[in-house]
């Protein structure tokens, strides 16, 4: 959470949310589905195998997981506005039917690696009066952009990385091969 005069206010994943939103209503999308894990992580501050976050431009947004997850998502998200499913089919037809139930003329998905191409036309199909907006220049615009938080992370990664560089250095010389001191469990 942020605190601001000893008052809770947000916090940084539902800042970050805030901060997507008022980017969809400048480029006039309706909602984004979150599918990319990186990206589910940074909005909601939870990790799920099928992330799937709907964020409208405006209202809240909504996850959809796992019928077996709902409650660890409740407990893991700020968003607590949770839909579960038990099929790709129910998973489909939950986001069908909040674009359908909102009119949302312009969906944004993440064109990238963690879309599959067959949800992105399934989803067409189903809901041809829809246009599919690639966002994912837009959700980058915010992630490549460091809080003092991140910032510190990555600070400790670096160091954490130069010790390791540092200990294989001191091991390494010629000769010495890997398995040399590696031992398997019996």
């Amino acid at each position: 959470m942020i605190k601001i005069s000893g008052e809770i206010k947000m916090t940084v994943y539902e800042d970050r949310t805030r901060r997507l939103q008022n980017l969809l209503r400048e480029k006039e999308v309706d909602v984004a589905i979150i599918m990319n894990l990186g990206s589910y992580l940074y909005f909601t501050g939870d990790v799920r195998k099928q992330p799937r976050a709907v964020i409208p431009s405006n209202g809240e947004p909504f996850l959809i997981v796992f019928e077996s997850e709902e409650e660890e998502a409740r407990n893991k998200s700020w968003i607590k506005d949770v839909k579960t499913y038990r099929s790709l089919h129910q998973m489909m037809t939950a986001i069908m039917t909040a674009t359908k139930e909102q009119k949302w003329k312009n969906v944004g998905f993440e064109f990238d690696f963690f879309l599959p191409a067959f949800l992105n036309e399934r989803f067409k199909m189903a809901v041809p009066t829809v246009k599919v907006v690639d966002i994912h220049e837009l959700v980058m615009s915010l992630r490549m952009i460091k809080d003092e938080s991140e910032v510190k992370l990555v600070r400790k990664a670096a160091e954490i990385g130069d010790a390791g560089m540092k200990t294989a250095i001191e091991y390494v010389k010629e000769g010495i091969k890997c398995f040399n001191t590696l031992r398997l469990p019996d």
